[in-house]
């Protein structure tokens, strides 16, 4: 997820330049669940989550969305 994060914002840079492709806010769409969620957000380089399947079980997805809310 980190390396996808880094080319992602370095061809946003050779496209519209570093003021764009800095502040970029990424959203990571694969496999989420609240097993991974804490290691995406803190070593993916990513700003949010696209949350899939695992959003429609109550229970999973607010636990992902406690360990999201307490990596802020």
């Amino acid at each position: 997820v980190h390396e996808m994060s880094l080319i992602i914002r370095k061809i946003l840079g050779e496209l519209f330049g570093s003021d764009y492709a800095n502040p970029a806010r990424i959203i990571y769409g694969g496999s989420v669940e609240a097993g991974n969620t804490e290691d995406i957000m803190k070593k993916g380089g990513v700003s949010g989550l696209l949350v899939g399947h695992v959003s429609l079980e109550a229970q999973k997805f607010k636990e992902i969305l406690k360990i999201v809310d307490s990596n802020k």
